[in-house]
């Protein structure tokens, strides 16, 4: 009789170390990494809407500034007189940043040229780019457009008919300085990511090593209670620490101390 009880707690009980069900750390992992694709995807979205909007917003603003200098504009002044209005109205938009305008023709001849901080142009390259640009700016009445020069920098143009004339006003403005608002938008978001990241990689080590770790360990420590009888030395000190603990992790603790009693 006593053979079959314990040929039947041996069918029906699985030795230390087998049957162990799926694992928790794995299963939180994967909804943790769910959660956190789903929120990234949602930012990445929302912040090139964003990004987007803002963009059209300073476009909008670089072209309405080019039609309001344009409206201050007469063609058939002195060519120095209008660099110098031209000059006093563009210093104050681009401040000390790089900024050029460029009355044109008809005949696509430069009329009045106005530059402040432009690149030198040291193999004639950008040079023949910016004529090519200034080509294109004279295809539409009015509007703006995104052009990257020979060195990989992307500028805006905005162009705008002078009234009453044929002539065509063209400004040029990088579009590190033009979409500043939307590039800092963009580094924030990234720092935004970043500390999001962190701060999740700096959360699952907590909770890995605050609640995972401490019940793995309660598991590895009840199999060795119920199969050998007693604990090493070491896991001994371990289940004394977690003891200690007012949290409900230090209840369970306790209670399989006083099971480890019962036991012994």
């Amino acid at each position: 009789m006593s053979f079959t009880v314990d040929g039947q707690l041996s069918s029906s009980t699985n030795p230390l170390g087998e049957g162990r069900k799926p694992d928790l750390r794995v299963k939180l992992l994967r909804l943790y990494n769910l959660f956190a694709t789903l929120v990234l995807l949602g930012v990445i979205f929302v912040g090139l809407f964003i990004k987007s909007q803002l963009e059209n917003e300073s476009r909008l603003a670089n072209l309405a500034v080019t039609q309001a200098l344009a409206q201050r504009l007469d063609a058939e002044a002195d060519p120095l007189q209008l660099r110098d209005e031209m000059a006093a109205w563009l210093n104050v938009i681009a401040a000390e940043g790089p900024i050029a305008a460029f009355i044109v023709d008809p005949a696509q001849d430069v009329i009045v040229a106005f530059e402040q901080n432009m690149p030198f142009d040291t193999d004639g390259s950008l040079g023949s780019w910016r004529r090519s640009a200034r080509r294109t700016a004279r295809l539409e009445g009015s509007g703006s457009f995104i052009a990257t020069a020979p060195d990989g920098q992307d500028w805006l143009l905005s162009y705008t008919r002078l009234p009453q004339a044929a002539h065509i006003l063209i400004i040029e403005q990088p579009g590190a300085v033009a979409f500043a608002t939307s590039q800092l938008f963009t580094l924030v978001l990234l720092g935004v990511m970043v500390i999001f990241g962190a701060g999740g990689v700096f959360s699952w080590i907590v909770l890995s090593n605050m609640l995972i770790k401490p019940l793995e360990d309660l598991g590895t420590y009840s199999e060795h209670i119920r199969w050998q009888g007693q604990l090493s030395a070491t896991e001994q000190a371990r289940l004394n620490t977690l003891s200690m603990r007012e949290d409900q992790l230090g209840d369970l603790t306790r209670s399989l101390q006083e099971m480890q009693k019962e036991t012994a």
